[in-house]
Formats: C-alpha cells, structure tokens, sequence
C-alpha cells in the first residue's frame, strides 16, 4: 500500500516533495519494483536532484535494471 501511495504521489509539481516521495521508494527497497517505471521516467527530469535520487532508488529497487537503464 505505501509503494502505491509514493506512486500516486509522484505526480506532485513539489520537486523537493517528489524528491522525499522518491527516496522513500528507494528506502523500501525490492519490494517497490511497481515503481520502476516512473522511476525510469524521472531519470529525464528536469531537476538534478530528483535524477539523483530516481538513480539511487533505481540501484536499491533493482540494481540490474538499473545496470540496464545505464547506471553505473
């Protein structure tokens, strides 16, 4: 249920919300893999910091699809 609620909430225009929203995605863990795509979406975002944090989540989500995303 939490993954879905950080899902809904990453439609908010708040960059420095959506960046608290994405690292908690990320603090989950494997367990919020339904997140991977909107994750992959914000790696094209236009605010530094929530690419940062969309990279960091992606790594401790899915370290291979991260791997395949282009993260190192």
């Amino acid at each position: 249920m939490a993954v879905h609620n950080l899902l809904q909430a990453l439609n908010t225009p708040n960059e420095p919300r959506l960046v608290q929203f994405v690292t908690a995605l990320g603090q989950i863990g494997p367990t919020a893999t339904n997140a991977l795509l909107a994750l992959l979406k914000l790696l094209s975002d236009s605010n530094e910091g929530v690419r940062r944090c969309a990279t960091n989540a992606l790594k401790r989500i899915d370290p291979e699809a991260a791997r395949r995303a282009g993260i190192k």
